[in-house]
């Protein structure tokens, strides 16, 4: 609900995430993330340049606060950087700002190229998507585990997302390409490995 050009009212429905990556011949599923802000309003407000999110009644928990925080940052960023704020139609294809983009994948500090196209609208679980088809090569970073080093890897591939129309979130995404990870998990210990990489990441929205 736009309740101006800088203030908005949004009540999430429940997102329930789940993903699966796939590198050579192993697969690793990655944590289910459920939504600690369900059906609670949310006020969005853009103030001195940023954008905030909180909660229209109450105190947020901690872990609501973090949540809050990625959805400021997703207006301000992610999806700003990856889809920009142009209304895009059908046959439209442009270049994501790699280089802004707080992670992709799961990984940060990206550099190289993504290549969008909005190649259809279609109706995916009932849901009116925009069908996006990706050209991508990027590089970046994985963040460590512990007290583990960072990990370098690179992805060169091609991905399709179905993004929700009416919730503005990406229902899923299929990535499959070839991925070269390497680095220095620990002192003295060198690793390089490459192969085929799939990565699948689902979120359902449920019915408000």
């Amino acid at each position: 609900e736009v309740l101006g050009k800088t203030k908005a009212r949004v009540t999430l429905a429940s997102t329930e995430s789940e993903g699966m990556m796939m590198l050579g011949h192993g697969n690793q599923p990655t944590p289910e993330s459920l939504d600690p802000l369900k059906e609670l309003p949310v006020m969005v407000e853009l103030k001195d340049g940023k954008w905030s999110a909180a909660l229209e009644t109450g105190e947020a928990t901690p872990v609501q606060q973090q949540v809050l925080g990625k959805i400021a940052g997703r207006i301000s960023g992610n999806d700003y950087w990856l889809y920009g704020d142009v209304p895009k139609q059908v046959g439209d294809a442009w270049d994501a700002n790699v280089a802004l983009l707080s992670d992709f994948v799961g990984l940060d500090s990206l550099t190289g190229r993504i290549r969008v196209e909005f190649a259809d609208v279609r109706d995916f679980g009932g849901t009116p998507c925009a069908v996006l088809e990706m050209e991508i090569d990027i590089s970046g970073y994985a963040p460590p585990e512990g007290s583990a080093n960072p990990m370098g890897m690179k992805i060169k591939g091609k991905a399709t997302v179905h993004r929700s129309l009416e919730d503005l979130l990406d229902l899923e995404l299929e990535l499959k390409g070839e991925a070269t990870i390497e680095g220095q998990p620990a002192p003295g210990m060198s690793m390089r490995v490459t192969g085929p990489i799939t990565v699948t990441s689902k979120t359902t929205v449920q019915p408000r």
